[in-house]
């Protein structure tokens, strides 16, 4: 995963995963995907809910946010 392209240095990285890492040379088209983030009956717990306490713990005061960059 890539997080060297965003702006931010406040990134963190949550891969959600069913199946075990796989092998370079193997396909992971079975394991969690974006789809999955509307229809998984885990998606919740999975990726919703650390994405909110993500939010949560990093949400700023109001009027002090950061201008948006140009």
């Amino acid at each position: 995963m890539r997080t060297t392209l965003i702006a931010s240095t406040d990134v963190a990285a949550h891969v959600v995963r069913h199946l075990a890492p796989a092998r370079e040379d193997e396909d992971e088209d079975e394991d969690f995907g974006h789809g999955d983030l509307l229809y998984a009956a885990d998606a919740v717990d999975q990726a919703w809910a650390p994405l909110a306490r993500w939010l949560l713990h990093h949400e700023s005061p109001a009027g002090s946010a950061p201008d948006p960059p140009n």
